[in-house]
């Protein structure tokens, strides 16, 4: 459960954000960077591919910043901007920029309103998944002698679908243990030939149902 002090914060945040409010440092949400008007006092520019409104991997490390600012002070608000390319018609141009904007501060409502509640209520076991979304000594184990090693961990791993984006695909496979119980069946006698035939049968499935819809 979040203290009284960040609850208030929490929920002030969310009003703001939900009302778009105008306030420094300013947040564009770009289509295109290289064709979109700029935000004069813009601190971050966020990317969308064509027609998509799907906040890709630098996006989200982008925004985990913001977050982190959000948070580490009080009255602290952010101005959020949509923009969309001049491929479509007015009407859905527009609702393509507002979709988003709201995109965007979903995303910022969440780590800021769960991320690091997150950490604590699993002791340690979420970690944060985006650079500069938690400061040291972060929660459970930077108080833990033994454990404070892992707080340099974005160093020393690399996410499923390394070095490409995080997709919902590669989010399936690691939901569904599969790499790990690739390991799992050589221990416990399957061959490893079998075992990686299994695996990328999965790795197959899941992709492949994705590819359909």
């Amino acid at each position: 459960m979040q203290d009284g002090s960040s609850a208030r914060r929490a929920t002030r945040i969310r009003k703001v954000l939900i009302g778009l409010a105008v306030l420094s440092p300013g947040l564009a949400v770009a289509a295109e960077p290289a064709a979109t008007p700029q935000c004069k006092n813009a601190g971050v520019t966020v990317s969308f591919a064509s027609g998509s409104t799907e906040i890709d991997t630098n996006g989200r490390g982008a925004l985990a910043g913001v977050a982190t600012w959000l948070q580490n002070g009080d009255r602290r608000t952010v101005r959020l901007e949509g923009f969309a390319d001049r491929s479509g018609g007015a009407t859905g141009n527009q609702r393509l920029s507002e979709s988003r904007a709201m995109a965007v501060k979903e995303f910022l409502v969440h780590l800021v309103d769960n991320d690091k509640e997150g950490m604590i209520q699993s002791t340690g076991y979420n970690m944060p998944f985006l650079n500069d979304n938690a400061k040291k000594p972060m929660p459970i184990i930077g108080a833990d002698p033994k454990m404070q090693v892992l707080q340099d961990f974005p160093k020393i791993v690399a996410f499923f679908g390394y070095p490409g984006p995080y997709t919902p695909q590669i989010q399936e496979v690691a939901n569904l243990f599969v790499l790990p119980d690739i390991f799992t069946k050589v221990a416990r006698g399957t061959s490893v030939d079998e075992s990686l035939k299994w695996g990328v049968g999965e790795y197959r499935r899941i992709f492949s149902k994705y590819k359909r819809a």
